[in-house]
């Protein structure tokens, strides 16, 4: 079940990020209003980390209401694996690939790779 105010919120922290990131890029840190760009994308990061936090607590408490403690946590840990994983390693192959493309592929025998690539696995 979706909750409307929290994905407005949710919306209104990722605005302020991206206009936080906007002016940084652009190298807009000289503007007057760069100060309150400034602090609002720090409310921002602070405010998705309290609906993360709401939403992840409520994700838990529904699969405890329904299968129960212990088959209620293995409901929730698998649920979420089977949701996240399959996205991030498609992502961390699609950066892999950048990666050797944008640096080369000298970069694949080195040591610093294999520790990238283990860090994510």
């Amino acid at each position: 079940m979706r909750l409307d105010g929290i994905d407005l919120l949710r919306g209104l922290a990722v605005s302020t990020v991206i206009v936080y990131h906007f002016f940084a890029i652009l190298g807009l840190q000289g503007s007057p209003y760069f100060h309150y760009i400034h602090s609002f994308g720090i409310f921002g990061v602070s405010l998705f980390f309290i609906i993360s936090g709401f939403l992840i607590y409520r994700s838990i408490s529904f699969s405890l209401d329904r299968y129960g403690t212990k088959a209620g946590l293995k409901h929730y840990a698998l649920h979420r694996l089977f949701r996240i994983l399959p996205a991030y390693y498609v992502n961390f192959a699609v950066v892999l690939l950048m990666a050797t493309f944008i640096i080369g592929t000298d970069y694949l025998y080195s040591a610093s790779f294999l520790k990238q690539i283990f860090t994510h696995l």
